[in-house]
């Protein structure tokens, strides 16, 4: 059990950055502005730091950075609304 329970959270913390991203497209959807805000925040977070020391392709890490701009674009366009 412990080594299937190791397993997951290695997985886990791979995509750490998708669970705050929906929550925050589903906030947003629902129009709860701030809660939106927070979870891209925590989306930008886990995608600048979580990946800095990973092994990742060129393309992989030109998506990764194209996504942390679309998402900072995104909050400034959300804190504008409040």
């Amino acid at each position: 059990m412990v080594l299937l329970s190791e397993k997951n959270s290695a997985n886990k913390n791979i995509h750490e950055f998708t669970e705050h991203l929906e929550l925050a497209k589903k906030a947003e959807y629902k129009e709860q502005v701030p809660e939106a805000i927070n979870h891209y925040m925590d989306t930008l977070y886990h995608l600048e730091n979580d990946y800095q020391n990973r092994a990742m392709s060129k393309s992989d890490n030109e998506r990764r950075l194209k996504l942390i701009e679309s998402l900072k674009q995104k909050v400034d366009i959300l804190k504008a609304r409040v």
